[in-house]
């Protein structure tokens, strides 16, 4: 993963970081099932992958508290990453 502001020391940046991993992970075991055609199996890692997200859909997810313990510095950083992809997230509420 990335480490451009150091933000990974932040609790709430490194759990999302982890979760970030396991998503990427989980995504390879369903374009294994894909290629094996395991439609079940398909399916099942695609709840797994609904299950570690769905906190982040929530107002009261682990992202919003992220946000908000992050320096002006960092925010910038993830602001430009997100800018290059394309990407956009609210800022946090003070």
């Amino acid at each position: 993963m990335c480490e451009y502001c150091g933000c990974q020391a932040l609790e709430t940046i490194d759990k999302l970081t982890q979760e970030h991993e396991r998503v990427v992970t989980l995504i390879s075991h369903v374009r294994d099932a894909h290629r094996g055609g395991e439609v079940a199996r398909m399916a099942e890692v695609a709840r797994e992958i609904a299950a570690v997200l769905g906190p982040h859909t929530r107002q009261d997810g682990v992202f919003p508290a992220a946000l908000a313990s992050l320096t002006t510095e960092q925010w910038e950083a993830i602001e430009a990453v997100r800018a290059r992809v394309g990407t956009r997230i609210p800022e946090p509420s003070p």
